[in-house]
């Protein structure tokens, strides 16, 4: 039950968090005057960041499965098991990250049609894949470290 429980949790959170954050920008679409171009660049740097961290802590738990889990198991597996909680920390501030950009990049949009554009064409936008992806791979680090 709890090997369920924290993915659950994460889910809830974070889809309450963007659902509740977006909202809030799609009421000021349109107010700033700068151009969104920064904002997704921000948005690949933390994305860029996101996948080095998961490239380091998908090697640390691959080294730990292989060669320490023989010598000692029970400390093998906190190990992996904390990296999988430094995994899902770090999949928690993308989305925050990732979420804070999009919205800002929503206000900045003067076009008509604009919240029509964003209703038929969001999965278009590369921001949500972020999103999805980085829950994926958080999600699936986490069943990696407590069942491998």
């Amino acid at each position: 039950m709890t090997l369920y429980l924290i993915p659950i949790s994460l889910f809830i959170i974070l889809f309450l968090y963007v659902f509740f954050s977006l909202r809030k920008a799609w009421d000021r679409i349109g107010i700033q005057d700068e151009s969104s171009s920064s904002q997704s660049e921000r948005t690949y740097k933390a994305f860029e960041f996101y996948f080095t961290i998961t490239i380091a802590i998908l090697g640390g738990i691959g080294y730990l499965r292989v060669e320490e889990m023989t010598k000692d198991s029970v400390l093998a597996r906190q190990g992996m098991i904390f990296l999988a909680i430094l995994q899902n920390i770090s999949m928690v501030f993308l989305v925050i990250a990732v979420t804070s950009h999009w919205g800002s990049k929503w206000e900045r949009w003067k076009e008509p049609g604009t919240k029509q554009n964003i209703k038929t064409d969001w999965w278009r936008m590369v921001e949500p894949w972020m999103i999805i992806l980085s829950f994926v791979i958080g999600i699936t680090v986490w069943f990696i470290a407590n069942l491998w």
